[in-house]
């Protein structure tokens, strides 16, 4: 990996870690993340907050509703442009 990938792969943990702090700023707690997948990133929100973080994200969006098989998993999904990482710097 070329050392401008290494630099824009550090700079995009680091806007991934900025998400996390908010998320949590809010008040809800991260149980998983993984800022490693091929078409992005996620952040596991505990399923415990799912209304809370429908309230506050989704103008209260009975969560009740899209429950499949009694469970629900809260998620921050965070779309990574990967052309970033294949695009050329022109010189």
């Amino acid at each position: 990996m070329s050392t401008r990938n290494i630099i824009i792969k550090c700079i995009i943990n680091k806007i991934y870690q900025e998400i996390k702090k908010e998320i949590k700023s809010f008040g809800f707690k991260v149980v998983s993340h993984d800022f490693g997948r091929s078409w992005g990133s996620f952040l596991g929100i505990d399923e415990t907050q799912a209304q809370d973080f429908s309230n506050k994200l989704f103008e209260g969006l009975d969560v009740n509703t899209l429950k499949i098989g009694g469970k629900l998993s809260p998620k921050i999904l965070k779309k990574l442009y990967r052309g970033i990482l294949n695009s050329k710097v022109k010189r």
